[in-house]
């Protein structure tokens, strides 16, 4: 069994060249998630991972993120005895900006952009593909901890993210994507309502939001 695999879901924004770049320097397995530019997320993932998720020990999903090659093996050493450790970055989510501190910090939950993951928790829940574009991060994290794994914020990595959502002449594909994000809004805050409850953000901590959910 290999120790890492990198999947990775493509953009077809030029801007992501450079995201495509760092994943094939790191020199581990890739997979490639394809959701045509403005699909289904946690279907994509799900469907990426599927094949290879028994022969690696971890996985690595990354979406539209800026990183150094080196990153990768900073996460994976310091993998042992978490389900996922996400990278400090400047989110929607106030535990997991950078910080003062050193190390691996446990939080609440993981988002979905760029977790390193256990893969034999992986195999045991995937993503809810009900909900497409957000919220499949914090249901799948409320399902591992339940399960007694550990998710946790690397402080010794820092990642960039909105470089494709920043750009002054947003990609016709990012408009799209915006558009259909927010059609999803409403059945996504539906399908949690189902699982948790009305109290649903208190149920799973989803208590320290920055701004407005875009999530990828």
């Amino acid at each position: 069994m290999k120790d890492l695999c990198i999947v990775a879901m493509e953009y077809l924004e030029p801007e992501w060249a450079a995201t495509r770049e760092a994943i094939e320097a790191v020199g581990c397995d890739v997979v490639y998630a394809d959701r045509q530019g403005v699909g289904n997320m946690s279907y994509a993932y799900n469907k990426a991972a599927a094949g290879i998720v028994g022969s690696y020990r971890y996985l690595w999903f990354v979406s539209n993120i800026l990183f150094e090659p080196w990153q990768a093996g900073v996460l994976l050493e310091g993998m042992e005895g978490w389900g996922a450790v996400h990278p400090a970055f400047s989110s929607d989510h106030r535990h997991l900006w950078p910080g003062d501190e050193i190390g691996i910090v446990e939080v609440p939950y993981v988002e979905w952009t760029a977790p390193m993951v256990d893969a034999s928790l992986f195999a045991k829940i995937q993503l809810d593909r009900r909900m497409p574009y957000w919220g499949m991060d914090l249901d799948w994290s409320y399902r591992a901890r339940q399960l007694g794994y550990r998710l946790g914020c690397s402080h010794d990595v820092v990642i960039g993210h909105e470089y494709i959502r920043n750009n002054p002449k947003p990609h016709q594909v990012t408009i799209k994507r915006r558009r259909m994000r927010r059609q999803t809004d409403q059945p996504t805050h539906q399908q949690l309502i189902r699982k948790y409850g009305r109290d649903w953000r208190n149920v799973l901590g989803y208590t320290d939001t920055k701004k407005t959910i875009w999530t990828n």
